[in-house]
């Protein structure tokens, strides 16, 4: 079984010595936990921020990947 505490605190250190550059892998991964946190036990306002954060930056990675598409088709 997952354990999100143990996944938590271990995503926080990781983060104090990188940036936070993430695949959308990664990103989605940890919106997931995030959301599966809040369901089970709550989140605390750092994380409910990062969450924020997170869905955000997906949201705007989709519109970038959508923008690009656009941009290819050419009218015949």
């Amino acid at each position: 079984m997952l354990n999100i505490k143990k996944l938590d605190k271990g995503y926080k250190k990781l983060n104090k010595y990188r940036s936070v550059i993430m695949s959308v892998e990664e990103l989605t991964s940890r919106i997931n936990s995030l959301y599966k946190k809040s369901k089970e036990e709550g989140l605390t306002q750092e994380e409910k921020l990062e969450q924020q954060e997170l869905r955000q930056k997906y949201i705007d990675n989709v519109k970038k990947n959508f923008r690009g598409q656009l941009n290819t088709i050419k009218k015949v």
